[in-house]
């Protein structure tokens, strides 16, 4: 169940603090190859890489969101994961070598934990034209290889509750 907590006014500001409980999935697969050749005595050396490496990791995360509203019309919201969960990283190489009297191949596999750093949301400025809902999406593309896009979307409805 989501928690929250509300500071300010709809005429001065609202500053909205959220917990919300989630699921949290993460299955990233990367692959590469490589095919090399070298001159050697009597003919030409070949020299063939594969290798793949997948990260998977299923859990339930909490996920904090905080939200600025302001009187001009715009709001300012951030999120961040709560924990840093475990997940488990499988690598297999193939590596293969033939010519010049080099007739081999070998494989390796390894298992591995790794601790997930999931992609937090900086804090960004957008329009909204109802004080009680909240609704964006945002694209993030991460550096790294091979380049991927953090996407966040968000829905929120504020209820008064009457005493």
């Amino acid at each position: 169940m989501a928690d929250s907590a509300e500071f300010g006014s709809e005429s001065t500001g609202l500053y909205i603090e959220l917990k919300i409980p989630g699921p949290l999935a993460v299955n990233d697969l990367s692959e590469s190859t490589s095919n090399l050749t070298f001159p050697c005595e009597g003919g030409t050396m070949k020299y063939h890489t594969f290798g793949q490496q997948k990260q998977l990791l299923a859990t339930n995360t909490e996920f904090q969101v905080s939200i600025l509203t302001k009187t001009n019309g715009t709001y300012e919201i951030s999120a961040l994961h709560r924990s840093q969960p475990a997940g488990k990283t499988t690598t297999y190489q193939l590596i293969s070598v033939s010519g010049c009297d080099a007739d081999s191949s070998d494989r390796q596999y390894n298992e591995h934990s790794f601790t997930y750093i999931a992609p937090s949301f900086p804090p960004r400025t957008f329009n909204h034209t109802n004080p009680h809902r909240i609704s964006g999406r945002a694209v993030i593309d991460q550096q790294s290889f091979p380049p991927k896009e953090v996407v966040f979307e968000w829905d929120f409805e504020r209820y008064l509750l009457q005493e």
